[in-house]
Formats: C-alpha cells, sequence, structure tokens
C-alpha cells in the first residue's frame, strides 16, 4: 500500500510518500515501507519512526533495516527519531521494515495483529512522520494512498479509501494515528449506502456466518447514519478481527474497527457494532471539552464520549428493530446493579483526574464512566420525552450537537452543550454539577421506560470480601484485613499479595454470590483460596415489566 503524507517540517515544505508492500515469511508478515519526501531547504529533515498510542511502548523497537537513498545520510539522535542530511529541497528516500512479533511481545489489546497469513496495524503502528513533530488534532498532513500489490494475492483494506487509489485525504496526527491498514486472509463485502459504498472486512473463525456478519455490519452503519442524518463519509470500512476474551473497537479515519471473541454471539456482535458506529459522531465527529480544563485528559469528559456512546448504541438498536427494547431494559439493570458494586461510584471527576494524574487511573476508574454516562443519557433522554410529549428524544440534542460542532473544527465545549440541552428540556449544567462534578449517587428517572417498565427494588448482597477492596484493586495488595472474617479464616493474611481472582468483580458484572470467590496469591508457589464474599443485603433500584410488578 503507498500513503503520501504533504505538510508538515519546520518550514511547513516537506513532502512525503509512503510505499508499503507486504512481506511474508515463515511465521509473520511483516511490512516493507519505503518513504520518499522532498526534503527541507536547509538540508536536515527530521524522520521519526511509528510511535504507538495504543499500549505497545517503544514501537520503534520492532522496525528494523532503516536504510536510505543514494546521497542521504541518517544519524539517530534519540530512540526511533533520526536526523536526514539531504540536498537542500532534494527528493528523498527512506525504507523500513515492520517486523512486529505479537508472540514475543506479548498480548496488547488493542496492539497490532498479525501472522503468516494477515495483517491489521493502526496508522500509530506503521507510519513514520516527517518533517513536524507528532501532534494530535493541530498537525494536519494531507494523505494519497495507493495499494502496491506486487506479488501479492491476498485481500487489502484501509481507511484512506475504497479499491486500489490513489486517494488522497487530509487528516491530523490524531485520525492519522487512528487509521487501519490490513490485509491477507480477510473476507470481504461491498454494500451501498445513499449511493457511499461500505466495505466490511473480516478475518477469524467466528460462530456467526460472514453473511450475517455482513448483513449486520451494514444494518448498523446504514441505519445509525440514517438515524443522525450523516452521510457526508465518502466511504466507510469496516474491519472485525478475531481476538480472543475481547470485545473492544475504536472509531477510525472513515469507519471502525472491532476485535471480537470468536465465540462471540450475534448480540454481542449487534452491541459492539453499534458502539463503535456512534464513536462515528462522538467523539470523533464532536469532541466536548472544558475550557477550563484546556489539558485535561480524556478521563474528565469520557462520560459523554463513552457512558452516551453506549446508551446511544443500545437506542438506535431498539430503533432499528435489531434488539428488542427488553434487551435495552436489561442492560440498564445491569448498570444499575454494577453501579451499587462499583468502589469509585461516588468519585467526583476531580478526583478521578486526580487519579489520572497520579498513575492509579485503573479498569473499574474507567468502567464508571460507561454506566454513570449511560445512567445520565437515560436521564436525559427520559427528561427530553416527558417535556415534548414525546415528540424529540435524546437524538435531536445530539444532531443539533454535531451541527455545532463541525462548524468548531469537531469540538464542543462543554457549556455550549448544556445550553443545547436546556433547548430540550434539561438543565444539564445542573445535572453535570450535581451528579458529575459532585459525586452524588445518580437515580434513574422513575419513568424512563414507562409505560411498560417501573422502577422497583431488587434486593442484592453486598460484596464484602472481608478486606479493604479499593486498596485491593489499586495495589494488589491485601489491607486491613477484618479479624475473624471469611478471609482471614480462608488462610489470608495482610499484606499478601493477589496475583489472579475468580468470580470476584461484581463491578463488571462478573460475581455469582452462590459461589466462592477464588483469590491466587504468590508467584513461585502459587495458593488458591476459596471462600464465600456475599454480605448482608441492599436494594437496588431496577426496571421491571409493569405486568411483573404489578404482581408483587
Amino acid at each position: 500500500m503507498m500513503v503520501a503524507v504533504f505538510g508538515g517540517g519546520h518550514s511547513g515544505t516537506a513532502q512525503v510518500r509512503y510505499s508499503i508492500r507486504p512481506l511474508p515469511t515463515d511465521s509473520l508478515l511483516h511490512l516493507r515501507i519505503a518513504t520518499t519526501f522532498t526534503g527541507e531547504a536547509d538540508g536536515v529533515t527530521r524522520f521519526a519512526l511509528p510511535d504507538d498510542r495504543f499500549g505497545v511502548a517503544s514501537l520503534h523497537r520492532w522496525v528494523r533495516d532503516v536504510e536510505a537513498g543514494p546521497n542521504v545520510r541518517l544519524a539517530a539522535r534519540e530512540p526511533g527519531v533520526y536526523e536526514v542530511s539531504h540536498e537542500p529541497r532534494a527528493e528523498v528516500q527512506v525504507v523500513y521494515t515492520v517486523a512486529y512479533d505479537p508472540n514475543e511481545a506479548g498480548f496488547k489489546p488493542f496492539g497490532p495483529s498479525v501472522d503468516a497469513h494477515h495483517f491489521h496495524f493502526f496508522g500509530a503502528q506503521w507510519m513514520a512522520r516527517v518533517g513536524a513533530e507528532k501532534g494530535a488534532h493541530e498537525v494536519v498532513r494531507s494523505i494519497e494512498v495507493e495499494f502496491d500489490d506486487t506479488d501479492w494475492d491476498g485481500a487489502w483494506a484501509s481507511s484512506y479509501g475504497v479499491g486500489p487509489g490513489p486517494h488522497r485525504i487530509q487528516a491530523s496526527d490524531y485520525d492519522l494515528d487512528y487509521s487501519v491498514v490490513a490485509g491477507g486472509a480477510y473476507r470481504t463485502a461491498t454494500a451501498q449506502c445513499q449511493g457511499r459504498p461500505v466495505l466490511t472486512a473480516v478475518h477469524g473463525d467466528f460462530a456467526i456466518a460472514d453473511e450475517t456478519v455482513f448483513a449486520l455490519t451494514d444494518s448498523v452503519v446504514c441505519g445509525q447514519r440514517s438515524v443522525f442524518s450523516d452521510f457526508d463519509h465518502p466511504f466507510f470500512t469496516v474491519f472485525i478481527t478475531e481476538r480472543d476474551d475481547l470485545e473492544a473497537g475504536a472509531p477510525l479515519l472513515h469507519g471502525f474497527t472491532a476485535f471480537l471473541d470468536p465465540g462471540a454471539s450475534e448480540e454481542e456482535l449487534r452491541w459492539l457494532l453499534a458502539h463503535e458506529m456512534i464513536h462515528t459522531w462522538l467523539p470523533r465527529s464532536a469532541r466536548v471539552f472544558e475550557a477550563e480544563h484546556p489539558d485535561a485528559p480524556e478521563s474528565r469528559t469520557r462520560w459523554f464520549h463513552e457512558g452516551f456512546t453506549e446508551y446511544l448504541a443500545r437506542l438506535t438498536l431498539v430503533k432499528q428493530g435489531l434488539l428488542p427494547r427488553s434487551w435495552m431494559v436489561e442492560q440498564t439493570n445491569e448498570d444499575l446493579r454494577r453501579l451499587a458494586y462499583q468502589p469509585y461510584r461516588t468519585l467526583t471527576l476531580d478526583e478521578l483526574d486526580a487519579a489520572t494524574q497520579a498513575s492509579r487511573y485503573n479498569g473499574v476508574h474507567h468502567r464508571l464512566h460507561y454506566v454513570r454516562g449511560a445512567l445520565l443519557a437515560l436521564n436525559w433522554d427520559a427528561r427530553i420525552r416527558r417535556a415534548s410529549e414525546g415528540e424529540h428524544s435524546l437524538v435531536d440534542p445530539i444532531r443539533a450537537l454535531l451541527r455545532e460542532a463541525r462548524a468548531n473544527d469537531g469540538a464542543i465545549e462543554i457549556a455550549a452543550l448544556s445550553r443545547l440541552f436546556e433547548s430540550f428540556g434539561v438543565d444539564a449544567a445542573a445535572d453535570i454539577e450535581r451528579y458529575l462534578e459532585g459525586g452524588v449517587l445518580l437515580p434513574p428517572e422513575l419513568d424512563a421506560f414507562a409505560p411498560d417498565y417501573a422502577l422497583r427494588s431488587e434486593e442484592l448482597p453486598r460484596f464484602e470480601p472481608g478486606f479493604d477492596v479499593v486498596h485491593w484493586i489499586e495495589s494488589g495488595a491485601i489491607v486491613d484485613l477484618k479479624p475473624g472474617g471469611t478471609a482471614e479464616r480462608a488462610g489470608l493474611r495482610e499484606g499478601m499479595r493477589i496475583r489472579r481472582r475468580g468470580n470476584a468483580a461484581p463491578w463488571h458484572g462478573r460475581w455469582d454470590p452462590s459461589q466462592p470467590i477464588i483469590l491466587i496469591v504468590g508467584e513461585d508457589e502459587p495458593r488458591r483460596f476459596e471462600f464465600s464474599a456475599t454480605g448482608p443485603s441492599m436494594q437496588v433500584p431496577v426496571f421491571v415489566a409493569v405486568d411483573e410488578s404489578s404482581s408483587d
């Protein structure tokens, strides 16, 4: 595949072309990348090897055979960065090979997916940057893409266009990082959505037939674009790649990528497709920010970018008839249960920010944004429907938000978001202040699923393993062991470090109170402890079908 980037460089004149060719080996596919560019006027151009943002530290370690053309000198200035010396404004070529080995690197959820028969790389994982230092939304480069299929009989797909190209686009470094090149043993199908092509590329041995995967993808992609009245993308590419024990994805330039366990059900596939498709708009088309916290981490707005995405995915799946309303109600009930078990459920945005700054932010913090944001979206949706007597829903202010964000380079300030929702009958600013900035526990609206469902209380046991749960999550160590408690009686002692767990994560929906929790302690001689973590009962709000609740 060939990609050309124009722009960058301290003088703004560097021009870059990337020619990417798959190199089959006995066990892995490598990518041989030739970059050609017009160098800087002073005869020195910066050349930085791929720098991953998806969890592969020092990815340049997997790059080898970095070579320059005639009359060009390469000098390493720092790890992964070269100074290229050449004649002023000369055309320069630098070639390198990305030889990533997932077996040696270890499991990385969003690392390159590659074996002897296929490859899937994010832009951050293969693309060197020439000239200007890599930035985010502020560094914009123009790209021209053409696939080099010399001696290549496998499939291929990219975020740059449908067909062999050349494809010319203009994108920020952030967008280039969130692009994908993939090929090899992918199965592909192309459909049309309002005259615009939708290419789906699938790799893996899934329990779901390819025909079903292709049909569901087309339904979700075209259906959501209809819901949001957005057909601006000239094309759309969806990558679905097998990855054990994972259901996750990322929004891309003109598409999205999804990683899915091979045994996933159709319901799980529908949800994943819908969630990643919503990210086309949130945050890719409408990135929320706080004017008073311009340098804050993304975690401050994740309640919207992930939580509202979660709710809108459910809402659109039901709206399209792909899943029943009862499924959406049960997903909400699961959120309410998980929130009840969340050890961080009353943390404020500032406290979450502090956890990020102190490198204490973890997966349990992360899931709080999904649950709390989805419940806030549910409440705002209910209020909008109530205020408009059913004429409007959450989709309407989101459409307005997208229009305003497009006029502001894809960004919208929290105050503007609040103003938009206020016009639909929602005091968003008050809710943000109370529930997110203040950490008050968020109650669901009574009529969120009326008239078919009513809010009732469900009795659930508390999760009480007999030691400090928050300290365990953050450090892995047992502290504040309860004297005479089930953990101590099972043999656990103060200061022991837990290496693995089973049936012990109710905040993720993974706890059966009727079964013992399992904790593995120690490295050289692991010890297994099993005991009950069931505590006294608590009341949790859930939605119940009216015919069921009336019979209580």
